[in-house]
């Protein structure tokens, strides 16, 4: 899991992943420690389907490596947090220019057989081919980043309560009001982002960024 540490301002170096792990065995009560793994695999695993669908071309590209010095695959990191929100930032350890190098080599490639069967007189299906030029085209514009899955929920306890709280992103000039087991997806990197602190109405009384009537669990995966 990710440490809630400082976020990456504009002028910070830009850390290696492995820099924001922690263990949770110097920090958790070792009973718990078996249904902690399986909730952190339940969530990570519904929050990985969606990169998968809505990112097929960078899954598929993306290199994977299991051996027991190093782990690398397609969204490798679970998030959880408790009345979370944050300052705006930029995930830059998000990024990677060395993938994005190899899969611009391997996607036009692609595009060199296609073309090749083509000049044959072979068959291609046009979406394929213009598949893989958006692929393309999507890593010229952007480079390789990897998605952030985010999911929000507002535990209530009994009392009625109106929240406002906003995931903004000053990068694209656009601003999102989070609803109750609201779901996005975004790439990270690309732009300045941050989740406001929520404002919390109970019985005409407001409340800024705690409630002792309301608990906001946020999940995902990255």
């Amino acid at each position: 899991m990710n440490q809630p540490t400082v976020l990456e301002g504009p002028k910070e170096p830009v850390p290696s992943r492995d820099y924001h792990y922690w263990y949770h065995k110097n920090s958790s009560d070792h009973r718990y420690l078996p249904f902690l793994v399986s909730l952190i695999n339940v969530i990570k695993g519904a929050t990985t389907l969606a990169p998968y669908y809505f990112y097929r071309h960078l899954k598929q590209l993306h290199t994977v490596c299991n051996r027991t010095t190093r782990r690398d695959k397609f969204c490798p990191t679970a998030i959880l947090t408790i009345d979370f929100y944050n300052s705006c930032h930029i995930d830059k350890h998000d990024l990677d220019n060395d993938v994005t190098n190899d899969m611009m080599t391997r996607l036009r490639k692609i595009l060199f057989d296609f073309r090749d069967l083509l000049d044959k007189g072979v068959k291609v299906m046009k979406c394929r081919i213009e598949e893989v030029v958006r692929c393309i085209a999507h890593l010229e514009n952007w480079g390789f980043c990897l998605p952030t899955t985010c999911c929000y929920q507002y535990l209530f306890r009994g009392e009625r309560v109106q929240v406002y709280q906003w995931f903004m992103c000053p990068g694209l000039g656009t601003t999102h009001r989070i609803r109750n087991y609201w779901v996005h997806i975004f790439l990270g990197g690309l732009f300045s982002h941050c989740t406001s602190a929520p404002i919390y109405i109970v019985n005409g009384k407001a409340y800024f960024g705690k409630c002792p009537q309301v608990t906001m669990f946020a999940w995902g995966g990255n």
